[in-house]
């Protein structure tokens, strides 16, 4: 037979059992420039699986961000904005594993793209992972829907008196239990500043501080003051 000068076998290297173990983030920074007002952000952050662990973004942030007297008002999935509470609840209900990056803006120059509405607090935009835009999720489940449901609980901000020289000296009686409990509690250099006031009651009182680092390792520890007349 006739060499006709192809051969697919000379040359070639024969590979073993190959394991994809991940696939590559098709999300390019073309893509989410599309999404953009700013060029750039005062913070950005790349989400790995490391981060999945966190309940939302604002848990992931606590700590990372400083926002200086100008907590965020705007809040922008994939390029929509939304605004205050309906923001908040938009962006806290998206899970971690499903983020690729997030900007945050605090400084005036950047917030001010944003007209009015950034004149009175800070941005945080998320992007979304994109692999494939006709891809269905990993997560389906043939016979199996998902839903989001609303609880029939608003949740409430925990109760703390706010005292002034005016009414220090009021005659309803404080009796508080529990005097403070904080589950988002912000860290500068790993030391958080707390304020409050005691109870009417003079009387030894337990500090307990629960909580988890980025790695996952728990942390916990007890302490005491006690609060007697001068």
């Amino acid at each position: 037979m006739k060499d006709l000068g192809f051969n697919p076998e000379k040359g070639s290297i024969l590979l073993g059992g190959v394991d994809v173990v991940e696939k590559k983030n098709q999300l390019n920074d073309s893509q989410s420039n599309s999404f953009k007002l700013y060029s750039v952000p005062d913070k950005s952050f790349t989400v790995t699986k490391e981060d999945y662990f966190f309940g939302n973004v604002f848990e992931y942030l606590t700590g990372k961000v400083s926002w200086a007297g100008a907590p965020p008002t705007i809040f922008i999935i994939d390029g929509r904005e939304y605004y205050g509470e309906e923001g908040y609840k938009e962006m806290e209900r998206i899970p971690m594993r499903e983020l690729d990056k997030i900007d945050v803006l605090t400084n005036a120059a950047n917030r001010a793209l944003y007209g009015s509405k950034g004149e009175n607090g800070g941005v945080i935009a998320i992007y979304l992972k994109r692999v494939n835009p006709y891809e269905t999720s990993g997560d389906y489940v043939k016979g199996r829907i998902t839903l989001n449901v609303k609880g029939f609980h608003k949740p409430q901000k925990f109760y703390s008196p706010s005292y002034t020289p005016e009414n220090i000296k009021s005659d309803t009686p404080d009796c508080r239990p529990t005097l403070f409990w904080n589950p988002r509690l912000s860290f500068e250099d790993g030391k958080a500043n707390i304020d409050f006031f005691t109870s009417d009651e003079q009387s030894q009182y337990v500090v307990t501080v629960e909580g988890i680092t980025k790695k996952g390792k728990i942390c916990f520890g007890t302490t005491d003051f006690k609060v007697s007349k001068n």
